[in-house]
Formats: C-alpha cells, sequence, structure tokens
C-alpha cells in the first residue's frame, strides 16, 4: 500500500493496506489536535504491485501505482483520506474502518484520474 500527500509530498509504501489506513488515521487525528486553526492533510491510499529501485542508498518506487497513489490527494479538502476502491475493500481495512470511523464518515465517488483511460471507484474518510 502507498500513502502519498500533497504539499510537501511525502511518500510511504506499507506491506499491508490496513497498516497505511492506520498510519494516515493516526496523523491525521494527530494533527486536527495541533495547532489553531487546526492542522490537516491531504493524502491518498492505494494499493498494488509497482517498480521499487535503490537510488542513492535509498528506495524509490515507479510504476501505475504510485502515479494514482499521487493524484489521489488531490482530491481532498484536508482532515481526510482517499482510498481507492482496493483499499477500501480490503477486509482489515474494512474491520478498521467498522470500530473506528465515524457514522456517515465514508462517501463513495467516481472520478476520473489524470494519465488514466477510465475513471475509478474512490473512498473519501472524514477523519
Amino acid at each position: 500500500s502507498i500513502i502519498k500527500t500533497m504539499g510537501d509530498s511525502i511518500m510511504a509504501a506499507f506491506r499491508d493496506p490496513v497498516s497505511a489506513v492506520k498510519a494516515i488515521w493516526v496523523v491525521q487525528k494527530q494533527l486536527s489536535a495541533r495547532g489553531e486553526p487546526p492542522l490537516s492533510i491531504k493524502a491518498g491510499i492505494h494499493y498494488g504491485p509497482c517498480i521499487v529501485v535503490n537510488l542513492n542508498d535509498r528506495l524509490d518506487y515507479f510504476g501505475s501505482t504510485v502515479n494514482i497513489a499521487a493524484r489521489l490527494p488531490h482530491f481532498s479538502q484536508g482532515g481526510e483520506a482517499i482510498l481507492s476502491e482496493p483499499i477500501r475493500n480490503d477486509p482489515e481495512v474494512l474491520e478498521f474502518l467498522a470500530k473506528n470511523a465515524a457514522p456517515n464518515s465514508l462517501t463513495r465517488f467516481q472520478s476520473e484520474i489524470r494519465g488514466f483511460d477510465s475513471s475509478m471507484e474512490l473512498w473519501k474518510i472524514k477523519m
């Protein structure tokens, strides 16, 4: 799973989708509790295969999975995460959201992703 944020971009890779969702969940909750006005970030999480390359003694990730993850934060207004359909449908993610997400905080929408031919089912989770 790959998390991508906007602005001063950060990309993180996780072994499984629920770890990515839990990580952004904690970050969003901690950021919203700080600062006046509260701070927030825009984040997108997508799952799939990617190419991993070791460049200058650090790992870097490439491929359509990374490109989709990089575009998902554009659908966020901050303080939320945009989940791709594969993330949202993961059984562990569904279980985590059932236990932690507020009622009606998950909204499904469909949108085109720049650089891709077909539209995608996406989910916005308000943290």
